[in-house]
């Protein structure tokens, strides 16, 4: 059994130990198998190779998450991707933003039809960059940036860190 692998770090994060500083407790519990099958079955799981992470080009933000509200069930939008095949058997990927009542219990409890991903985060940045660029908006949100920067600094002194991780 090993203890103190990780310790607390601020208030919501660990960071990992050295191994130096392990706690380490030698046979802590009765074993189920016997020490060689263990070491062998442990020495064939080293050879293998487990990528179950996918790939950074698959990775897709879906910045519009939990801020869309369903007008059917007043659930929220989250994103997924969906395969398509085609009658010639190709595949094409579709983005948009599902209702979670629909994609949680489905028609029964929501008939809301999915928001393309393209068009609905197209709209809200056009959106954006109009309100962005009035003058007396983009004073405004210079404005509120530095204000919340002042009020970290205010708070954590010249510690830079918690800028970064958005305190």
């Amino acid at each position: 059994m090993v203890w103190f692998k990780s310790r607390k770090h601020g208030r919501d994060s660990r960071e990992r130990t050295d191994k130096g500083e392990h706690i380490v407790v030698e046979n802590a519990h009765p074993a189920i198998v016997d020490r060689e099958t263990f070491d062998r079955r442990k020495a064939l799981a080293a050879e293998r190779r487990f990528d179950v992470h996918t790939s950074p080009a698959r990775k897709v933000n879906y910045l519009l998450s939990r801020l869309i509200v369903c007008d059917v069930c007043d659930n929220h939008f989250g994103g997924r991707r969906l395969l398509q095949k085609g009658k010639d058997g190709s595949t094409t990927e579709r983005f948009a933003y599902y209702c979670g009542g629909y994609l949680s219990k489905g028609t029964a409890v929501c008939a809301a039809l999915p928001i393309p991903k393209h068009w609905i985060e197209g709209v809200v940045l056009k959106l954006v960059r109009a309100r962005l660029c009035e003058p007396d908006s983009l004073a405004e949100f210079e404005e509120r940036v530095r204000n919340r920067i002042d009020a970290i600094r205010r708070e954590y002194g010249s510690d830079t860190r918690a800028i970064e991780i958005g305190a």
